[in-house]
């Protein structure tokens, strides 16, 4: 008999529809960076957008960020449509 491998995550896809009072740039450009890099693996976060502005905050900041916390690509709006792309490792 042998011993099973352990499954291992390689990227994390991550539907976020982010809602908040505060600093949306500041959750995805620092903390989420910042929480990805304790974890091991790559982190895809798409959020929602709106076509115009809200009078609230978590629209934008999709972003892409690598097992080491680096982050790869993020949307630079936070209306419209945009396409977020990165290149990550291959899995472990």
């Amino acid at each position: 008999m042998y011993a099973a491998e352990e499954p291992s995550l390689w990227a994390l896809l991550y539907p976020v529809a982010w809602v908040s009072d505060g600093d949306d740039a500041e959750w995805f450009g620092m903390e989420l960076p910042r929480r990805v890099r304790a974890t091991g693996f790559h982190v895809v976060g798409a959020n929602w957008s709106t076509d115009e502005p809200q009078p609230w905050h978590g629209a934008g900041f999709s972003s892409v960020i690598s097992a080491d916390g680096t982050l790869l690509a993020q949307a630079r709006t936070r209306t419209g449509a945009e396409i977020v792309v990165a290149d990550l490792a291959p899995g472990r």
